[in-house]
């Protein structure tokens, strides 16, 4: 369907919980749907999050590592694959143990897109994959100042 339609790249995403069997299932879809995709080269942007027994992300580096661990190892090749992580404490452990891409995710809502542009900046410097940002309500909803500047803000960091 991604194919036919033409567009540029798939997006999945995973809430990975070991002790409920159906994200089991879910990475087995995953897993296909990477592998399906990687016939006609397409890429896949994967977003993989550990969350506890009540489903509430644990957003520390040791669970984003097992994520990217799981992520990556997904389909018949991660030549395709981009990771979407979001930043954490001790993010330059997560940028070291993966060659695979890296963008970041926007992050819960704050009211203001500083505390984003702050980790996206310290995340682009914790390791040449980290590549880019994929940014959310703290852009699009930047509390004091106005979206076109906070992604303006996003964009000279990427790419400055």
């Amino acid at each position: 369907g991604i194919r036919n339609l033409k567009l540029d790249g798939a997006k999945m995403m995973v809430r990975l919980n070991e002790k409920d069997a159906s994200c089991g299932l879910t990475l087995k879809y995953c897993a296909d749907a990477i592998t399906d995709l990687n016939k006609y080269n397409i890429p896949v942007f994967l977003e993989t999050i550990w969350v506890n027994e009540e489903y509430k992300i644990i957003n520390t580096a040791e669970a984003v590592i097992k994520e990217i661990s799981a992520a990556s190892a997904l389909g018949n090749s991660s030549r395709n694959t981009w990771l979407k992580v979001p930043y954490c404490e001790g993010f330059g452990s997560v940028a070291a143990s993966t060659t695979l891409p890296i963008l970041i995710l926007g992050g819960g809502a704050v009211g203001s897109h500083k505390p984003y542009l702050k980790e996206l900046e310290q995340a682009l410097a914790s390791g040449y994959n980290v590549r880019g940002a994929l940014v959310g309500r703290n852009i699009l909803y930047p509390g004091e100042g106005n979206p076109y500047d906070a992604a303006k803000a996003v964009g000279e960091l990427v790419h400055g």
